[in-house]
């Protein structure tokens, strides 16, 4: 609750395994998926450069709520929900928008 998550290498928030959840309510989920190539090309610590291109949420599998929430100027899409059996998604009262490709891609 009333989290800023910005300027993440890769994506902002990722939900990923069966069963996985994520309640984000009254946040901000802006300027993710920016790489580390702009940290002057610094790799992370395994020594691996991230590229560009991440989304703000990805939610492969479990279930995502987010509520109030502005989820804006990512790199790639604000929000990516993958799989079509195992990934629930609630939104509600949330503003997503400006985001690089596209804004919800189910």
């Amino acid at each position: 609750r009333k989290c800023y998550i910005y300027k993440c290498a890769a994506t902002g928030i990722y939900v990923g395994g069966r069963g996985s959840t994520a309640t984000v309510r009254e946040s901000d989920i802006v300027e993710n998926g920016i790489g580390n190539t702009s940290m002057g090309g610094r790799r992370n610590q395994r020594g691996r450069v991230i590229a560009r291109g991440h989304s703000g949420v990805y939610l492969e599998q479990g279930l995502a709520v987010l509520r109030d929430c502005n989820i804006s100027q990512n790199a790639l899409t604000g929000l990516s929900a993958v799989s079509p059996t195992n990934a629930i998604l609630k939104i509600s009262e949330s503003d997503i928008m400006c985001n690089g490709t596209l804004q919800l891609e189910l």
